[in-house]
């Protein structure tokens, strides 16, 4: 069997999980992980800088294994399908103040970090 390497592992479907949080001051940020890669999670200002972050730590994550010789585990299917039962959305002003509403009879601007349990993306 061949020995895999970073690049092997970086082209496998790793799933990313990302949720918002509000630290004391109630400010938002994101954390991002990869559920198969045991401690394998970090945080960002912004989804994208979270996500690039535990990108990053992938590939250190990888390597570091790898130069020992230690296993690592390869991803998994999601056991159950995921429901988003609602999103963050940017959409500009307009939109947001003609009144547009969603099925819960919230408008769009109601809808904020804070109303997504988590987010999971395949990257």
């Amino acid at each position: 069997m061949k020995q895999k390497n970073l690049e092997s592992y970086q082209q496998l479907p790793y799933r990313i999980v990302t949720e918002p949080h509000n630290d004391e001051d109630g400010e938002y940020y994101w954390t991002a992980e990869y559920p198969n890669l045991r401690g394998c999670k970090t945080e960002g200002a912004t989804r994208a800088e979270a996500i690039t972050n535990v990108r990053e730590l992938f590939d250190e994550y990888i390597t570091d294994r790898l130069s020992i010789d230690k296993k690592i585990p390869e991803p998994k299917p999601l056991q159950t399908p995921v429901t988003v039962q609602s999103m963050w959305v940017e959409l500009p002003s307009k939109v947001v103040q003609s009144g547009i509403k969603k099925s819960s009879e919230k408008t769009i601007s109601d809808i904020s970090p804070k109303n997504i349990p988590f987010i999971v993306t395949n990257i």
